[in-house]
Protein backbone atom coordinates (compact mmCIF):
# COMPACT_ATOMS: atom_id res chain seq x y z
CA UNK A 1 0.00 0.00 0.00
CA UNK A 2 1.39 3.75 -0.62
CA UNK A 3 -0.59 5.02 1.76
CA UNK A 4 -1.19 8.08 0.23
CA UNK A 5 -4.03 10.51 1.05
CA UNK A 6 -3.75 8.64 4.27
CA UNK A 7 -4.58 10.38 7.66
CA UNK A 8 -1.22 9.59 9.41
CA UNK A 9 -3.08 9.95 12.70
CA UNK A 10 -5.88 7.07 12.07
CA UNK A 11 -3.49 4.99 9.89
CA UNK A 12 0.01 3.40 11.12
CA UNK A 13 2.11 1.61 8.56
CA UNK A 14 2.98 -2.11 9.78
CA UNK A 15 6.62 -2.37 10.16
CA UNK A 16 8.33 -4.33 7.40
CA UNK A 17 8.85 -7.61 9.39
CA UNK A 18 7.17 -10.97 7.77
CA UNK A 19 8.38 -12.85 10.62
CA UNK A 20 6.14 -11.16 12.69
CA UNK A 21 3.61 -9.66 11.29
CA UNK A 22 2.87 -12.27 7.72
CA UNK A 23 1.18 -10.41 5.19
CA UNK A 24 0.04 -7.34 6.84
CA UNK A 25 3.91 -6.68 6.97
CA UNK A 26 4.72 -3.00 5.29
CA UNK A 27 0.74 -2.18 4.97
CA UNK A 28 -1.16 0.67 6.43
CA UNK A 29 -3.76 -0.58 8.36
CA UNK A 30 -5.98 1.95 11.17
CA UNK A 31 -4.30 2.49 14.47
CA UNK A 32 -6.71 0.85 16.32
CA UNK A 33 -5.94 -2.23 14.56
CA UNK A 34 -2.25 -2.15 14.52
CA UNK A 35 -2.84 -1.62 18.32
CA UNK A 36 -4.21 -4.60 18.56
CA UNK A 37 -2.07 -6.51 16.26
CA UNK A 38 0.62 -5.61 18.66
CA UNK A 39 -0.37 -6.56 21.53
CA UNK A 40 -0.89 -10.38 19.96
CA UNK A 41 2.80 -10.17 18.64
CA UNK A 42 4.64 -7.92 20.85
CA UNK A 43 7.97 -9.44 21.02
CA UNK A 44 9.79 -10.72 24.36
CA UNK A 45 11.58 -12.79 26.16
CA UNK A 46 11.27 -16.68 27.01
CA UNK A 47 11.13 -15.55 30.90
CA UNK A 48 9.16 -13.02 30.26
CA UNK A 49 6.51 -14.96 28.13
CA UNK A 50 6.64 -17.06 30.41
CA UNK A 51 5.86 -14.60 33.68
CA UNK A 52 3.53 -13.09 31.20
CA UNK A 53 1.15 -15.97 30.81
CA UNK A 54 1.15 -17.14 34.08
CA UNK A 55 -0.18 -13.40 34.89
CA UNK A 56 -2.12 -13.00 32.34
CA UNK A 57 -3.50 -16.82 34.03
CA UNK A 58 -4.16 -15.16 36.91
CA UNK A 59 -6.01 -12.44 35.73
CA UNK A 60 -8.32 -14.66 34.11
CA UNK A 61 -8.84 -16.66 37.31
CA UNK A 62 -9.90 -13.49 39.58
CA UNK A 63 -12.05 -12.05 36.89
CA UNK A 64 -13.89 -14.65 34.06
CA UNK A 65 -13.94 -16.96 35.95
CA UNK A 66 -15.76 -15.42 39.05
CA UNK A 67 -19.42 -14.76 38.11
CA UNK A 68 -19.97 -11.56 40.78
CA UNK A 69 -17.33 -10.46 38.48
CA UNK A 70 -19.02 -10.66 35.74
CA UNK A 71 -22.04 -8.91 37.06
CA UNK A 72 -19.60 -5.92 38.24
CA UNK A 73 -18.26 -5.52 35.07
CA UNK A 74 -21.68 -5.48 33.21
CA UNK A 75 -23.33 -3.02 36.16
CA UNK A 76 -20.20 -0.80 35.89
CA UNK A 77 -19.99 -0.70 32.16
CA UNK A 78 -23.54 0.85 32.33
CA UNK A 79 -22.25 3.50 34.73
CA UNK A 80 -19.34 4.42 32.39
CA UNK A 81 -21.85 4.87 29.52
CA UNK A 82 -24.17 7.13 31.61
CA UNK A 83 -21.39 9.75 33.25
CA UNK A 84 -18.73 9.38 30.48
CA UNK A 85 -18.26 10.81 26.73
CA UNK A 86 -19.95 13.74 25.24
CA UNK A 87 -23.48 12.45 25.34
CA UNK A 88 -24.61 10.73 28.65
CA UNK A 89 -26.71 7.65 28.01
CA UNK A 90 -29.64 7.28 30.65
CA UNK A 91 -30.75 3.90 32.09
CA UNK A 92 -34.19 4.52 31.67
CA UNK A 93 -36.84 5.14 28.27
CA UNK A 94 -34.82 5.04 25.10
CA UNK A 95 -30.90 4.12 27.11
CA UNK A 96 -32.91 0.88 28.90
CA UNK A 97 -34.19 0.59 24.58
CA UNK A 98 -30.89 0.52 23.29
CA UNK A 99 -29.27 -1.69 25.97
CA UNK A 100 -32.44 -4.54 25.60
CA UNK A 101 -32.09 -4.51 21.29
CA UNK A 102 -28.16 -5.06 21.68
CA UNK A 103 -28.78 -7.71 24.20
CA UNK A 104 -31.15 -9.36 21.09
CA UNK A 105 -28.44 -8.60 18.90
CA UNK A 106 -25.60 -10.61 20.83
CA UNK A 107 -28.05 -13.05 21.49
CA UNK A 108 -29.30 -14.06 17.42
CA UNK A 109 -26.30 -12.17 16.02
CA UNK A 110 -27.15 -14.17 12.46
CA UNK A 111 -30.34 -12.48 11.89
CA UNK A 112 -30.07 -9.89 9.11
CA UNK A 113 -30.70 -7.04 11.02
CA UNK A 114 -28.62 -8.05 13.86
CA UNK A 115 -25.97 -9.07 10.82
CA UNK A 116 -26.02 -5.56 9.55
CA UNK A 117 -25.85 -3.87 12.85
CA UNK A 118 -22.76 -5.84 14.07
CA UNK A 119 -21.14 -4.96 10.60
CA UNK A 120 -22.14 -1.61 11.16
CA UNK A 121 -20.15 -1.89 14.36
CA UNK A 122 -16.74 -3.67 12.68
CA UNK A 123 -16.60 -1.02 10.52
CA UNK A 124 -16.28 1.45 13.40
CA UNK A 125 -13.76 -0.58 15.17
CA UNK A 126 -16.42 -1.39 18.26
CA UNK A 127 -15.14 -5.00 18.68
CA UNK A 128 -11.59 -4.45 19.28
CA UNK A 129 -9.59 -3.27 22.23
CA UNK A 130 -11.76 -5.28 24.76
CA UNK A 131 -10.26 -6.96 28.23
CA UNK A 132 -10.57 -10.02 27.05
CA UNK A 133 -8.05 -9.20 23.54
CA UNK A 134 -5.48 -6.86 25.57
CA UNK A 135 -5.27 -8.17 28.92
CA UNK A 136 -6.05 -11.44 28.53
CA UNK A 137 -4.18 -11.86 25.25
CA UNK A 138 -3.13 -15.42 25.37
CA UNK A 139 -6.33 -16.88 26.00
CA UNK A 140 -7.75 -17.62 22.83
CA UNK A 141 -10.79 -19.63 21.23
CA UNK A 142 -10.24 -23.45 20.86
CA UNK A 143 -12.98 -25.82 19.66
CA UNK A 144 -13.17 -29.48 21.49
CA UNK A 145 -11.78 -31.16 18.50
CA UNK A 146 -8.73 -32.92 18.93
CA UNK A 147 -9.99 -35.26 22.42
CA UNK A 148 -7.81 -38.55 22.39
CA UNK A 149 -7.80 -39.55 26.11
CA UNK A 150 -9.44 -38.49 29.36
CA UNK A 151 -6.56 -36.23 30.61
CA UNK A 152 -7.40 -34.65 26.78
CA UNK A 153 -10.73 -35.02 27.64
CA UNK A 154 -10.42 -32.86 31.28
CA UNK A 155 -7.89 -30.31 29.20
CA UNK A 156 -9.38 -29.57 26.39
CA UNK A 157 -13.02 -28.88 28.97
CA UNK A 158 -11.09 -26.79 31.04
CA UNK A 159 -9.74 -24.52 27.73
CA UNK A 160 -13.32 -24.49 26.12
CA UNK A 161 -14.65 -23.56 29.15
CA UNK A 162 -12.47 -20.22 29.91
CA UNK A 163 -12.94 -19.57 25.82
CA UNK A 164 -16.52 -19.52 26.31
CA UNK A 165 -16.17 -16.84 29.88
CA UNK A 166 -13.58 -14.89 28.22
CA UNK A 167 -15.74 -14.73 25.36
CA UNK A 168 -18.78 -13.63 27.77
CA UNK A 169 -16.89 -11.06 29.12
CA UNK A 170 -15.94 -9.91 26.33
CA UNK A 171 -19.86 -9.92 24.99
CA UNK A 172 -20.41 -7.62 28.32
CA UNK A 173 -18.15 -4.97 26.74
CA UNK A 174 -19.49 -5.19 23.01
CA UNK A 175 -22.98 -4.90 24.79
CA UNK A 176 -22.17 -1.56 26.18
CA UNK A 177 -20.25 -0.33 23.37
CA UNK A 178 -22.85 -1.19 21.10
CA UNK A 179 -25.95 0.07 23.29
CA UNK A 180 -24.44 3.22 23.13
CA UNK A 181 -23.69 3.48 19.68
CA UNK A 182 -27.03 2.68 18.68
CA UNK A 183 -28.35 5.22 21.36
CA UNK A 184 -26.67 7.66 20.04
CA UNK A 185 -26.86 7.27 16.45
CA UNK A 186 -30.49 6.05 16.60
CA UNK A 187 -31.97 8.48 18.98
CA UNK A 188 -29.58 11.33 19.06
CA UNK A 189 -29.23 10.98 15.46
CA UNK A 190 -25.36 11.63 16.02
CA UNK A 191 -22.66 10.98 12.94
CA UNK A 192 -21.77 7.09 13.44
CA UNK A 193 -18.32 7.67 13.13
CA UNK A 194 -18.57 10.47 16.37
CA UNK A 195 -20.90 7.79 17.95
CA UNK A 196 -18.20 5.09 17.86
CA UNK A 197 -15.50 7.44 19.05
CA UNK A 198 -17.67 8.28 22.12
CA UNK A 199 -18.99 4.71 22.76
CA UNK A 200 -15.34 3.63 22.62
CA UNK A 201 -14.86 7.03 24.79
CA UNK A 202 -16.69 5.30 27.24
CA UNK A 203 -15.98 1.36 27.96
CA UNK A 204 -12.22 2.18 26.68
CA UNK A 205 -9.85 0.41 24.30
CA UNK A 206 -7.87 -1.50 26.15
CA UNK A 207 -5.01 -1.68 23.78
CA UNK A 208 -4.27 1.58 23.08
CA UNK A 209 -2.25 2.34 26.14
CA UNK A 210 1.56 3.60 26.55
CA UNK A 211 4.65 0.66 26.14
CA UNK A 212 5.05 1.36 29.64
CA UNK A 213 1.31 0.97 30.87
CA UNK A 214 1.74 -2.31 28.46
CA UNK A 215 4.80 -3.60 30.06
CA UNK A 216 3.20 -3.03 34.01
CA UNK A 217 0.23 -4.70 33.74
CA UNK A 218 2.02 -7.88 31.61
CA UNK A 219 4.99 -8.15 34.41
CA UNK A 220 5.20 -10.14 37.22
CA UNK A 221 6.44 -7.17 39.08
CA UNK A 222 3.66 -5.10 37.76
CA UNK A 223 0.29 -4.17 38.50
CA UNK A 224 -2.25 -6.55 36.21
CA UNK A 225 -4.97 -4.31 36.21
CA UNK A 226 -3.26 -0.40 35.94
CA UNK A 227 -4.99 -0.66 32.76
CA UNK A 228 -8.97 0.56 33.76
CA UNK A 229 -7.54 2.74 36.16
CA UNK A 230 -4.99 4.59 33.45
CA UNK A 231 -8.15 5.39 31.42
CA UNK A 232 -10.60 5.68 34.05
CA UNK A 233 -9.23 8.56 35.80
CA UNK A 234 -8.54 10.78 33.31
CA UNK A 235 -11.70 10.16 31.69
CA UNK A 236 -13.86 10.48 35.08
CA UNK A 237 -12.00 13.73 36.05
CA UNK A 238 -12.91 14.76 32.34
CA UNK A 239 -16.74 14.36 32.96
CA UNK A 240 -16.15 15.37 36.75
CA UNK A 241 -15.30 19.13 35.22
CA UNK A 242 -17.58 19.07 32.06
CA UNK A 243 -20.48 17.43 33.41
CA UNK A 244 -20.31 17.65 37.51
CA UNK A 245 -23.68 16.86 37.66
CA UNK A 246 -23.45 13.38 35.87
CA UNK A 247 -21.48 12.09 39.21
CA UNK A 248 -23.43 14.34 41.69
CA UNK A 249 -26.44 12.61 40.14
CA UNK A 250 -25.52 9.40 41.35
CA UNK A 251 -23.71 10.20 44.45
CA UNK A 252 -27.27 12.33 45.47
CA UNK A 253 -28.82 8.90 45.02
CA UNK A 254 -26.88 7.18 46.95
CA UNK A 255 -27.12 9.73 49.70
CA UNK A 256 -30.82 9.50 49.59
CA UNK A 257 -30.43 6.03 49.98
CA UNK A 258 -28.61 6.35 53.13
CA UNK A 259 -30.85 8.73 54.53
CA UNK A 260 -33.90 6.61 53.74
CA UNK A 261 -32.18 3.67 55.17
CA UNK A 262 -31.28 5.55 58.57
CA UNK A 263 -35.22 6.20 58.91
CA UNK A 264 -36.49 2.82 58.32
CA UNK A 265 -33.76 1.28 60.73
CA UNK A 266 -35.37 4.03 63.39
CA UNK A 267 -31.56 4.85 64.19
CA UNK A 268 -31.18 8.16 65.74
CA UNK A 269 -28.32 10.40 63.81
CA UNK A 270 -25.78 10.15 66.56
CA UNK A 271 -25.74 6.87 67.11
CA UNK A 272 -25.48 6.55 63.29
CA UNK A 273 -22.41 8.94 62.94
CA UNK A 274 -21.13 6.81 65.81
CA UNK A 275 -21.62 3.49 64.41
CA UNK A 276 -20.29 4.57 60.80
CA UNK A 277 -16.74 5.69 62.79
CA UNK A 278 -16.60 2.09 64.07
CA UNK A 279 -17.11 0.54 60.71
CA UNK A 280 -13.64 -1.24 59.15
CA UNK A 281 -12.11 0.48 57.07
CA UNK A 282 -12.74 -1.46 54.56
CA UNK A 283 -16.63 -0.18 54.92
CA UNK A 284 -16.46 3.39 55.77
CA UNK A 285 -14.19 4.16 53.22
CA UNK A 286 -15.42 2.21 50.23
CA UNK A 287 -18.94 2.69 48.99
CA UNK A 288 -21.23 0.75 51.09
CA UNK A 289 -24.65 1.79 51.14
CA UNK A 290 -27.34 0.53 53.89
CA UNK A 291 -30.09 -1.27 53.49
CA UNK A 292 -33.93 -0.51 55.04
CA UNK A 293 -34.02 -3.61 56.26
CA UNK A 294 -32.21 -6.02 58.75
CA UNK A 295 -31.39 -9.37 57.86
CA UNK A 296 -32.76 -12.64 59.57
CA UNK A 297 -29.98 -12.69 62.17
CA UNK A 298 -31.12 -9.17 62.88
CA UNK A 299 -27.80 -7.09 61.36
CA UNK A 300 -27.93 -4.09 59.83
CA UNK A 301 -26.64 -4.72 56.01
CA UNK A 302 -24.33 -2.56 54.09
CA UNK A 303 -24.57 -2.96 50.26
CA UNK A 304 -21.25 -3.13 48.77
CA UNK A 305 -21.22 -0.55 45.33
CA UNK A 306 -17.73 0.42 45.45
CA UNK A 307 -16.91 -1.97 42.27
CA UNK A 308 -20.20 -1.41 41.02
CA UNK A 309 -19.18 2.62 40.59
CA UNK A 310 -16.80 3.51 38.20
CA UNK A 311 -15.03 5.66 40.61
CA UNK A 312 -15.04 2.67 43.37
CA UNK A 313 -11.07 2.71 42.96
CA UNK A 314 -11.13 6.10 44.52
CA UNK A 315 -12.45 5.31 47.47
CA UNK A 316 -10.19 2.35 47.70
CA UNK A 317 -7.09 4.63 47.21
CA UNK A 318 -8.43 6.33 50.12
CA UNK A 319 -8.16 3.57 52.09
CA UNK A 320 -5.20 2.81 51.07
CA UNK A 321 -4.31 5.99 52.04
CA UNK A 322 -5.77 5.72 55.85
CA UNK A 323 -4.53 2.23 56.35
CA UNK A 324 -0.65 4.30 56.14
CA UNK A 325 -1.25 7.06 58.36
CA UNK A 326 -1.12 8.96 55.30
CA UNK A 327 2.19 8.04 54.47
CA UNK A 328 1.60 6.07 50.59
CA UNK A 329 0.83 7.47 47.53
CA UNK A 330 -2.67 6.53 47.03
CA UNK A 331 -2.86 5.97 43.38
CA UNK A 332 0.98 4.07 43.84
CA UNK A 333 -0.11 1.93 46.56
CA UNK A 334 -3.31 0.43 44.99
CA UNK A 335 -1.67 -0.61 42.05
CA UNK A 336 1.33 -2.34 43.67
CA UNK A 337 -1.18 -3.96 46.13
CA UNK A 338 -2.92 -5.53 43.68
CA UNK A 339 -0.19 -7.22 42.12
CA UNK A 340 -0.94 -11.01 43.75
CA UNK A 341 2.82 -11.73 44.66
CA UNK A 342 2.89 -8.32 46.63
CA UNK A 343 -0.50 -8.08 47.57
CA UNK A 344 -0.16 -11.84 49.05
CA UNK A 345 3.09 -11.20 51.07
CA UNK A 346 1.83 -8.03 52.78
CA UNK A 347 -0.66 -9.79 54.12
CA UNK A 348 0.95 -12.88 55.19
CA UNK A 349 3.50 -9.98 57.03
CA UNK A 350 0.78 -8.22 58.57
CA UNK A 351 -0.97 -11.43 58.95
CA UNK A 352 -4.56 -10.29 58.22
CA UNK A 353 -6.58 -10.84 55.11
CA UNK A 354 -8.31 -7.91 53.33
CA UNK A 355 -11.42 -8.33 55.80
CA UNK A 356 -9.37 -7.90 58.75
CA UNK A 357 -9.31 -10.99 59.74
CA UNK A 358 -6.56 -13.02 61.04
CA UNK A 359 -4.21 -15.88 58.28
CA UNK A 360 -3.15 -17.06 61.40
CA UNK A 361 -4.58 -17.36 64.73
CA UNK A 362 -2.17 -17.01 68.05
CA UNK A 363 -3.29 -20.18 69.38
CA UNK A 364 -2.58 -22.00 66.07
CA UNK A 365 0.30 -24.57 66.38
CA UNK A 366 3.03 -24.30 64.04
CA UNK A 367 2.00 -27.19 61.38
CA UNK A 368 -1.73 -25.52 61.39
CA UNK A 369 -0.44 -21.71 60.97
CA UNK A 370 1.40 -23.45 58.20
CA UNK A 371 -1.21 -24.90 56.89
CA UNK A 372 -3.29 -21.99 57.48
CA UNK A 373 -0.85 -20.17 54.73
CA UNK A 374 -0.86 -22.30 52.43
CA UNK A 375 -4.66 -22.16 52.83
CA UNK A 376 -4.07 -18.25 51.62
CA UNK A 377 -1.86 -18.48 49.32
CA UNK A 378 -3.86 -21.15 47.26
CA UNK A 379 -7.15 -18.90 47.93
CA UNK A 380 -5.42 -15.80 46.42
CA UNK A 381 -4.22 -17.84 43.56
CA UNK A 382 -7.25 -19.88 42.29
CA UNK A 383 -10.79 -18.96 41.39
CA UNK A 384 -12.78 -17.95 44.68
CA UNK A 385 -15.16 -21.09 43.57
CA UNK A 386 -13.02 -23.35 42.86
CA UNK A 387 -12.82 -25.91 45.01
CA UNK A 388 -11.14 -24.85 48.34
CA UNK A 389 -10.85 -21.05 47.00
CA UNK A 390 -12.56 -18.41 49.39
CA UNK A 391 -15.90 -18.03 48.07
CA UNK A 392 -16.27 -22.10 47.98
CA UNK A 393 -14.54 -21.99 51.58
CA UNK A 394 -17.20 -19.54 52.51
CA UNK A 395 -19.79 -21.97 50.96
CA UNK A 396 -18.21 -24.95 53.10
CA UNK A 397 -18.68 -22.69 56.33
CA UNK A 398 -22.10 -21.74 55.89
CA UNK A 399 -23.16 -25.25 55.78
CA UNK A 400 -21.40 -26.26 58.48
CA UNK A 401 -22.71 -23.80 60.82
CA UNK A 402 -25.33 -21.55 59.12
CA UNK A 403 -26.24 -20.10 62.84
CA UNK A 404 -22.48 -18.27 63.26
CA UNK A 405 -23.42 -14.86 64.25
CA UNK A 406 -21.15 -12.92 62.15
CA UNK A 407 -21.47 -15.49 58.68
CA UNK A 408 -23.63 -14.79 55.65
CA UNK A 409 -27.24 -16.03 55.54
CA UNK A 410 -27.94 -18.24 52.70
CA UNK A 411 -29.52 -15.70 50.47
CA UNK A 412 -26.64 -13.42 51.53
CA UNK A 413 -24.02 -15.80 49.94
CA UNK A 414 -26.00 -16.63 47.26
CA UNK A 415 -26.09 -12.89 46.49
CA UNK A 416 -22.33 -12.41 47.29
CA UNK A 417 -21.31 -15.02 44.84
CA UNK A 418 -23.10 -13.26 42.05
CA UNK A 419 -21.82 -9.91 42.87
CA UNK A 420 -24.39 -8.08 45.46
CA UNK A 421 -22.53 -8.31 48.70
CA UNK A 422 -23.48 -7.34 51.85
CA UNK A 423 -21.58 -6.78 54.93
CA UNK A 424 -23.80 -7.62 58.24
CA UNK A 425 -23.27 -6.45 61.58
CA UNK A 426 -25.52 -5.94 64.81
CA UNK A 427 -24.41 -2.46 66.96
CA UNK A 428 -22.82 -4.74 68.98
CA UNK A 429 -20.69 -6.69 66.70
CA UNK A 430 -19.44 -3.35 64.99
CA UNK A 431 -18.29 -2.06 68.83
CA UNK A 432 -16.56 -5.06 69.32
CA UNK A 433 -15.15 -5.60 66.14
CA UNK A 434 -13.29 -1.92 66.65
CA UNK A 435 -12.71 -2.27 69.76
CA UNK A 436 -10.47 -5.53 69.14
CA UNK A 437 -9.07 -3.62 66.10
CA UNK A 438 -8.21 -0.62 68.20
CA UNK A 439 -6.89 -3.22 70.47
CA UNK A 440 -4.85 -5.01 68.26
CA UNK A 441 -3.15 -1.56 66.83
CA UNK A 442 -2.39 -0.28 70.02
CA UNK A 443 -0.21 -3.98 71.09
CA UNK A 444 1.28 -3.47 67.63
CA UNK A 445 2.60 -0.03 68.19
CA UNK A 446 3.73 -1.15 71.79
CA UNK A 447 6.07 -3.75 70.31
CA UNK A 448 7.64 -1.28 68.04
CA UNK A 449 7.80 0.69 70.87
CA UNK A 450 9.93 -2.01 73.05
CA UNK A 451 12.05 -2.71 70.37
CA UNK A 452 13.08 1.10 69.85
CA UNK A 453 13.45 1.20 73.95
CA UNK A 454 15.68 -1.29 73.76
CA UNK A 455 18.09 -0.33 70.16
CA UNK A 456 18.05 3.27 71.72
CA UNK A 457 17.52 3.20 75.67
CA UNK A 458 19.22 6.45 76.28
CA UNK A 459 17.05 8.66 73.61
CA UNK A 460 13.39 9.27 72.07
CA UNK A 461 13.83 9.82 68.49
CA UNK A 462 11.25 11.30 66.19
CA UNK A 463 9.82 8.06 64.99
CA UNK A 464 9.52 6.66 68.90
CA UNK A 465 7.73 10.40 69.50
CA UNK A 466 5.47 9.66 66.31
CA UNK A 467 4.33 5.98 67.80
CA UNK A 468 3.92 7.54 71.31
CA UNK A 469 1.38 9.61 70.17
CA UNK A 470 -0.44 7.68 67.58
CA UNK A 471 -0.56 5.12 70.82
CA UNK A 472 -2.16 8.05 72.65
CA UNK A 473 -4.86 8.47 69.62
CA UNK A 474 -5.58 5.48 69.98
CA UNK A 475 -6.35 5.14 73.58
CA UNK A 476 -8.45 7.89 73.44
CA UNK A 477 -10.96 6.50 70.33
CA UNK A 478 -11.07 3.58 72.41
CA UNK A 479 -12.44 5.35 75.71
CA UNK A 480 -14.81 7.22 73.32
Amino acid sequence: AEGKGLDPTKWVRVPNDKNRYFKLADKYVQRDVFLELESLVAPSGETYDITRKAMIKWKGFKTIWSPKVHVRNTVSNVMLNAVIGDHAMPMFGTGWQSYKHMAKVLADPTKAEHAAFLKEMQEHNLFIGTFRSADLASLRPVTEEGVDSLIDYIAKGYKVTESKFARMYEAEEQWAKGAKYLYETRFLGVDPKKAAEDAMRSTFNYSDVTPFIKRTREAWWGAPFVTFTYKAIPALLESAVKYPWRIMAVEGVIYGANMAATNALGIQDEEWKRLNKQLPGFVSNGRYIPLPGRDSKGRIQWFDATYMLPWGLVYQMRQDYKDQGGSRVPFLGSMVMANPLVGTAAEIMHNEKYNGEPIVYSFDTAPMAGARIMAHLYQQAMPGLMIGGSDFMGIVDMIRDPNSPLGPTAAQLIAKNLGLNTYSRTEEQVNIGYLSGKKKQASEIKAELRKKVRRYPDRMDSETKKALKRLERLQGSMVD
